[in-house]
């Protein structure tokens, strides 16, 4: 016969009534079982309370992608939490929510759960390219009625076009290199790009129902909803990018 989670719970409160039980703490001593019981309670109180008394750390900067990595490496193993620990399952929901919450940027909790962790290593830092040189020119700034469609005029004889989908209402483009025109509507942006050789940069909706965009006769882009029908772009990560 085993003991129940109250008795091994109350053990662990120090409550007179059971600290005194000497065939208690004798029985926990003696039997595997409840003695990884105990021991995976230890465990996931020790854990919860390092979690919640220390809310006012500085977060750390550290991703999302890493804390995902460290809640499926760092768990109880098999053998010290058997079956039948119900409450034990609820205090690790608990403990996985806290580690969900410092996912979220400027969260406290985020120093805690490196410091608890931090038998995985240090997390590699990510290679960032350098930006290029940009210097803006002339742009223009809409807000498409649900759908947008940009058209080049010609085809450029040089430069590029840099396109990014991102959660954003405002459709921009940002110009480089020489002077062009734009004639807006309310699901358009034309640039009147006759004889002139620049670079765009462009921000479109992610969310539009329809986005194209036309370079000359030549459809280069097109996507309804979230599916993308044609892409003449080089695509790296978030970035789309055409050069002539």
């Amino acid at each position: 016969m085993h003991l129940h989670d109250g008795e091994l719970q109350r053990l662990l409160d120090e409550e007179p009534s059971v600290n005194e039980n000497e065939s208690i703490r004798a029985h926990v001593a003696g039997c595997e079982q409840c003695s990884a019981r105990m021991e995976a309670m230890k465990l996931v109180f020790r854990e919860t309370g390092q979690l919640l008394t220390a809310l006012d750390e500085s977060p750390p900067a550290m991703s999302a992608d890493r804390l995902i990595e460290i809640a499926q490496r760092r768990h109880i193993p098999a053998r010290r939490a058997p079956r039948g620990i119900a409450w034990a399952a609820s205090v690790a929901g608990l403990v996985v929510a806290t580690i969900v919450a410092a996912a979220i940027p400027g969260s406290p909790v985020r120093a805690i759960v490196e410091n608890l962790f931090q038998d995985l290593g240090p997390e590699s830092p990510q290679p960032t390219a350098p930006a290029e040189p940009w210097d803006a020119q002339a742009g223009v700034a809409m807000t498409p009625d649900g759908a947008i469609e940009v058209v080049f005029e010609t085809t450029p004889s040089g430069g590029s076009i840099e396109v990014q989908l991102v959660e954003t209402d405002v459709a921009r483009i940002e110009v480089s290199g020489d002077p062009v025109g734009f004639a807006v509507g309310d699901r358009s942006i034309r640039v009147e790009n006759q004889d002139a050789t620049a670079s765009y940069r462009i921000t479109l909706p992610e969310n539009l129902s329809q986005t194209v965009i036309r370079v000359g006769t030549r459809t280069v882009f097109a996507k309804e909803g979230s599916r993308v029908l044609q892409n003449e772009f080089d695509r790296d990560g978030e970035l789309y990018r055409l050069a002539f």
